[in-house]
C-alpha cells in the first residue's frame, strides 16, 4: 500500500521501498547495466564512489569508471562524453551515467537543472 501511494504521489508507474540509499544506489545501477562487464560513469566525489564498498563490482559484475566532480557537484560534459564506450572486446560497454543530486560531499548542493538537461 505504501508503495502504490508513493508511486501515484509522484505520479510514476510503480514505487519500491528500500531500507537504505546505499540498496536504492545499487538496485538502480544492476536494473541499468544488465550484463557482467558493464561500466557506470560516475563523479569522483559520489556516495556511489566512495561510500558503498563496491557492491556494484561485488554484485554485478560492474565496474566504475569515474570522472572529476566540481566543487559544485557537477561534471564535465565533454569529459562525459569522451570517457562513453562502446562494443569493443576490449574494454567494458558503458551502460550508466550516475549524477548524484543532491550531492552529499559537495555541501549538499542541488545540481542545476539546466546541466542535468545537457
Amino acid at each position: 500500500e505504501f508503495e502504490r501511494r508513493l508511486a501515484e504521489y509522484t505520479g510514476k508507474e510503480a514505487a519500491l521501498f528500500v531500507a537504505s540509499g546505499t540498496m536504492g544506489n545499487l538496485i538502480s545501477v544492476l536494473a541499468h547495466c544488465g550484463r557482467r562487464g558493464s561500466e557506470v560513469l560516475l563523479g569522483d566525489q559520489s556516495h556511489l564512489f566512495l561510500y558503498e564498498q563496491a557492491g556494484m563490482a561485488q554484485l554485478g559484475g560492474v565496474q566504475s569508471h569515474i570522472v572529476t566532480n566540481k566543487p559544485d557537484g557537477t561534471f564535465d560534459i565533454e569529459d562525459v562524453i569522451s570517457r562513453v564506450r562502446g562494443d569493443d572486446v576490449h574494454c567494458p560497454v558503458t551502460a550508466l551515467i550516475c549524477v548524484e543530486n543532491t550531492h552529499n560531499v559537495c555541501g549538499g548542493k542541488i545540481l542545476p537543472c539546466d546541466w542535468i538537461d545537457k
